[in-house]
């Protein structure tokens, strides 16, 4: 089956998908506004106005499944909504907590709706999307605004806490897509050692340097440039006192002590900024039934976790993205499913060194990000590009074997 670049899709389609781009990079913008608010004013008033941009990513997706209007009539998906139904009305029959019941609904329907329209954007013909580089230009500026604004609030004493996490790395996806400029490769950095967020850090270093080395486009240049780009990188984020945050992972590293969990696992909390605790306090501190370990739990259910000053509250999610699948899916299933979204991760960092995709490069800083938040759960997007890429994939995998490659499924952007 070939990519379907029909013309009968309506304008209004590429249209959403565009926006959805554009709510994307807003969002990296109202995130740095509502962190400043928050640690200045101790204040979430602004909360409403941040939930709400991913519950408009959700309604753009809504919309553009219906102006495709095509869906895939197959088993898979028939499946998920069988099992996902299933999964919430046994939870609803079984009493489960009107928070965790509501929440859980949203994930599953973040799964059912990513699946169609990952599906459809791998057959849409996306040389019709375009994508306004300006806009992108001007929220790399504003961010780094923020930033700078948050760094000398904290450097004045007016902050406490240094780590306020943004998602840049949907800019960085962005960026890479267009190459309009190295300047904004070098701009995305200050927003990140200036928030002083490690994960952040992380996923920046993963998106700059993954795709060359799996793509294992090596010279004595290329080797000689990283490296010293590398160290560039190391110098200014421990002069802004970035490497300082990873003292925790070093303790741990060094002061872990298997015959003494207690510490042990305080430890852990110090390092990870307590999202660890939340596998102790699931994984450790219950037991549970062998058709929970198979298939996961129903939607409802939520698990008790107490923080380090003795406070005990219901939680219903992980922050550890993947540990989320193995609670709702089970072992068998969840373990399968985070294999199978790691290998589209390899995958996207190969295909993205020839192809300049940038749903690809957005799936390669949502999959990294899923590695230190509860991207799964909250955003939408998320699983509109691992299905794309899971798509993508097959496409590309058929044309390789045909020996004609054909290009449709790649964005094509257009500087404006």
């Amino acid at each position: 089956m070939r990519p379907d670049s029909r013309d009968d899709i309506h304008k209004y389609y590429f249209s959403c998908v565009k926006w959805l781009l554009y709510v994307s990079v807003a969002v990296v913008l109202l995130d740095g506004i509502f962190g400043l608010d928050i640690f200045l004013n101790g204040s979430d008033r602004l909360s409403f106005v941040y939930r709400s941009a991913f519950l408009i990513k959700v309604l753009l997706v809504i919309f553009s499944i219906y102006f495709f209007s095509k869906i895939p009539k197959n088993l898979s998906l028939l499946f998920l909504i069988l099992a996902l139904g299933a999964k919430f009305l046994l939870g609803v029959y079984s009493g489960g907590l009107f928070k965790s019941l509501v929440g859980h609904l949203y994930f599953y329907s973040f799964i059912i709706l990513g699946y169609i329209a990952g599906w459809q954007l791998a057959r849409a013909d996306l040389t019709k999307l375009k994508f306004n580089v300006k806009f992108l230009k001007v929220a790399i500026w504003l961010t780094l605004a923020v930033c700078i604004i948050y760094f000398i609030a904290y450097q004045s004493g007016l902050i406490v806490y240094f780590g306020m996490g943004l998602q840049t790395y949907i800019l960085l996806a962005c960026y890479l897509a267009t190459r309009s400029s190295k300047l904004y490769a070098v701009i995305l950095f200050l927003t990140i050692i200036l928030t002083g967020k490690r994960s952040s850090f992380l996923i920046y270093l993963g998106q700059l340097f993954g795709p060359r080395i799996f793509a294992g486009r090596f010279s004595l240049k290329g080797i000689i440039i990283g490296f010293l780009t590398f160290s560039l990188f190391l110098y200014f984020s421990y002069q802004v006192g970035l490497m300082a945050r990873f003292q925790g992972v070093i303790d741990l590293v060094l002061g872990f002590d298997k015959d003494d969990m207690d510490k042990g696992r305080q430890l852990f909390y110090l390092a990870t900024g307590g999202r660890t605790e939340e596998t102790f306090a699931y994984f450790i501190d219950q037991s549970h039934s062998l058709s929970v370990l198979l298939f996961g739990q129903l939607a409802g259910y939520s698990f008790v976790i107490t923080d380090l000053a003795g406070n005990d509250y219901q939680h219903y999610y992980f922050h550890i993205s993947p540990l989320n699948l193995i609670f709702h899916f089970g072992i068998p299933m969840g373990v399968l499913l985070i294999f199978h979204q790691f290998r589209l991760l390899v995958w996207a960092l190969r295909y993205v060194a020839r192809e300049r995709n940038i749903l690809c490069f957005l799936y390669i800083g949502f999959y990294l990000s899923s590695l230190f938040g509860a991207i799964v759960v909250i955003d939408i997007s998320f699983w509109v590009l691992y299905f794309y890429c899971h798509f993508l994939k097959q496409f590309d995998s058929k044309t390789k074997r045909s020996g004609s490659l054909n290009r449709n499924g790649v964005m094509t952007l257009n500087n404006r």
